[in-house]
């Protein structure tokens, strides 16, 4: 049995009058139109579906351009895909994909990628009370989701969109499903051919994956599938690459497992509950949750800029005269082979230059102090004013860092001391954000006005100087401020 929706009630109050109204407008129509695929199956799931499959018996262009006019939504007619066009209705968060007919209902269902995406229902009986014993199913999509199994609905989709691999994936994790044994012995035998997908629809399903909860679960499943590597062929060389004694894991592992640590420490209720109280407030979440680029929040690319973060250690490794292991350098060639990688997957400027700020600076959180004493103010000053705001995603980063370097091995005290150092450094931030609000002591103008000084290269250290001297309290005032300045200019 299904849990999920199976009274009238409950189906009817999937719908707001918005989609009842379409409904009963595509009825009038009197079109042959069947509503299939993941809108079927998420009203199994009583997931409250946004998206909506059409299957069209006519000319889906046309159809198309009406329903953009009536009700409102954008007309787009993909590129890659010239027989189906899409409708957009972003005021009701509806997207609409309208697909011809052009075989029998049959073989269009079977030639769907997964069997829970290939049921239909006819669009007139979508909302009666008994809809679910009118649901047509060639695959064996109910029995599926019944089972909770992601199931190919033949070899041949898999080969014909090697794409549907990755969806696959993301599928299994977002619904909570297994991957059927034969679904992944084709995934298998054609990894090596999601070479041959576009590289931007690799980068936004990889995305939608990583963006997920559990999404080390998930990585670890493209690994045992052949697809990591082959989206990111550099990881293939971080396999078994010992690490000094204090990581417990190899480099690739380790990696793996700082993806699932950056979910765990900017998780709002682990920090307070079992994480020894990482500092946290609404300005952090919402760092983590504010979109940075593609649809995707600073979260989603923390976790990729982990993924990244010790990508350079293979290339970099020395054992010195002691036999000890060094990674010298790693952070900076990591970060420029991340931002190589990205470029090849089509990522914004915006993503590759955050990630590369993850990846070239993750070691600074606990280069911060060398000794038991928290940071001082200027280090911390120095590394917001190098790393600006996201200095607060790779304070979070190094966290998830050293959970993953010591894992099972890990030292409670050792832990503690790293999280009041991490703690120190975002309240520090916070208490000089409220201090910044009031005006600075010493302003450019000052300098021309007071300091007869030409605007050049000497300002920004100066003003820079001033802000770091008065933010670690060693100047309070104005005149001391001018004071500072005379100094640093030998001026009596």
């Amino acid at each position: 049995m299904i849990s999920g929706l199976s009274t009238r009630s409950n189906l009817e109050s999937s719908f707001t009058p918005f989609l009842l109204n379409f409904q009963q407008w595509l009825i009038n129509r009197n079109v042959g139109i069947y509503v299939v695929g993941g809108f079927i199956r998420d009203l199994y799931l009583a997931r409250g579906p946004k998206d909506l499959d059409l299957l069209v018996d006519g000319d889906v262009e046309h159809l198309g351009h009406d329903i953009a006019r009536i009700f409102g939504g954008a007309f787009i007619k993909p590129g890659n895909r010239h027989s189906v066009v899409k409708v957009v209705f972003e005021k009701h968060g509806l997207s609409l994909d309208l697909t011809p007919l052009k075989t029998t209902l049959q073989e269009n269902l079977m030639a769907r990628d997964f069997t829970i995406d290939a049921l239909a229902v006819p669009i007139r009986d979508l909302t009666r009370g008994d809809w679910k014993s009118i649901v047509i199913d060639f695959t064996g999509g109910v029995q599926d989701l019944s089972r909770k199994l992601i199931k190919a609905t033949g070899e041949r989709v898999i080969a014909s969109d090697p794409l549907r691999m990755l969806r696959a994936v993301r599928l299994a994790k977002e619904l909570g499903f297994t991957l059927e044994t034969t679904t992944e012995s084709y995934i298998k035998k054609y990894s090596s051919c999601i070479d041959l997908v576009a590289t931007e629809r690799i980068r936004d399903e990889f995305l939608a994956i990583l963006s997920l909860n559990d999404s080390k679960d998930s990585l670890s499943k493209l690994d045992d599938l052949g697809l990591l590597c082959r989206i990111i062929p550099e990881l293939h060389f971080a396999k078994e690459v010992d690490q000094p004694r204090e990581h417990y894991w190899d480099v690739f592992n380790h990696t793996i497992e700082s993806v699932g640590e950056v979910e765990l420490v900017t998780d709002r209720l682990e920090t307070k509950e079992s994480m020894c109280d990482v500092y946290w407030d609404d300005r952090i979440e919402k760092y983590f949750r504010c979109p940075l680029t593609l649809g995707y929040d600073r979260r989603t690319f923390v976790k990729l800029g982990a993924l990244f973060h010790d990508i350079g250690k293979p290339h970099t490794k020395t054992n010195d005269e002691f036999g000890r292991t060094r990674f010298l350098g790693h952070g900076k060639r990591g970060a420029a082979i991340a931002g190589r990688r990205m470029r090849l997957l089509r990522f914004s400027s915006k993503a590759i230059k955050f990630v590369e700020l993850m990846v070239g600076h993750h070691q600074r959180p606990f280069q911060l102090t060398n000794s038991s004493n928290p940071p001082t103010k200027k280090a911390i000053y120095r590394l917001y004013r190098d790393l600006g705001i996201e200095a607060t995603g790779i304070l979070f980063l190094g966290l998830a860092d050293y959970r993953a370097a010591r894992g099972p091995l890990l030292d409670i005290e050792d832990w503690e001391r790293k999280v009041q150092i991490v703690n120190h450094a975002l309240v520090t931030y916070k208490e000089w954000n409220k201090k910044t609000k009031r005006a600075r002591l010493l302003t450019g103008d000052d300098l021309i006005n007071i300091f007869r000084i030409e605007p050049g290269p000497q300002f920004g250290p100066l003003l820079d100087g001033v802000e770091e001297a008065w933010l670690s309290g060693s100047i309070r005032t104005r005149i001391e401020a001018m004071g500072w300045v005379r100094s640093r200019l030998n001026i009596k």
